[in-house]
């Protein structure tokens, strides 16, 4: 569902923007969780990261999930 929110302050603007991360990033690591669960079921296994050559920041690896599936 939709939600419009009018912001009329910028302390009312900061205080939304912190729920809005809050959400976010609740809904995002449970669907995050199912995803993986849902690679595993096919048979993805979890395997060592592989960092050469990266662009992505050193504050996200902990995030990083690497997966593999070897085809038959």
């Amino acid at each position: 569902m939709l939600k419009i929110i009018q912001v009329e302050t910028d302390e009312h603007k900061s205080h939304i923007q912190e729920v809005f991360w809050e959400y976010f990033h609740e809904t995002n690591l449970i669907f995050r969780k199912e995803a993986q669960a849902l690679y595993h079921v096919f048979g993805f296994q979890d395997i060592e990261p592989y960092l050469e050559k990266t662009e992505i920041p050193l504050e996200h690896r902990a995030n990083w999930v690497f997966m593999e599936l070897i085809l038959k």
